[in-house]
């Protein structure tokens, strides 16, 4: 747990090269909230990959860079840091090369069962649970209520630690 501004945050974040889902809840009230929401930035080595503000449904009310400048606004957070799949309980193997790509299907490589998983953010386990080698990236993200992108991230992480592939 951390309690910071976003812009200290994201420094303590890249001098330490840290990867993970920083996470914060709001409640309602104050001048830029009108509802209670969640805020989410996907961070790989310090840097951010995508940045989403939900609220309470799970609908995105702003996405990337427009929630960032939301986020800066509104000071000290209690933010939440959940270490990226890289560091879960597997053995983490040598990264793969692998070109992204939003357009392809994710398939599983390995079948892991829920202990093998227990260590891994939420969105890993259900980015991974809904992997069957049919349903598009996209369609993961959608059934999510994520953006693609961050949807990309989960599994880039996962094909580096070899549990996954795209066709």
């Amino acid at each position: 747990m951390y309690i910071l501004d976003l812009e200290t945050m994201l420094e303590v974040l890249t001098y330490h090269r840290r990867t993970g889902v920083l996470s914060a809840d709001l409640p309602s009230g104050g001048p830029m909230l009108k509802e209670a929401c969640h805020l989410e930035i996907m961070v790989d080595r310090g840097k951010v990959r995508s940045c989403s503000i939900t609220d309470q449904n799970g609908h995105v009310l702003m996405e990337n860079e427009q929630a960032l400048q939301m986020i800066k606004s509104l000071g000290v957070i209690r933010w939440r840091l959940s270490e990226s799949a890289k560091k879960a309980a597997l053995q983490e193997l040598p990264a793969t090369a692998a070109a992204r790509s939003s357009a392809g299907v994710p398939r599983r490589l390995v079948h892991l069962g829920a202990e093998h998983m227990a260590s891994w953010p939420r969105l890993y386990r259900s980015v991974y649970a809904l992997i069957d080698g049919q349903t598009s990236l996209e369609r993961i993200a959608r059934m999510l209520f994520v953006m693609p992108g961050v949807v990309e991230q989960v599994i880039s992480d996962l094909r580096s630690i070899r549990v996954v592939d795209m066709d």
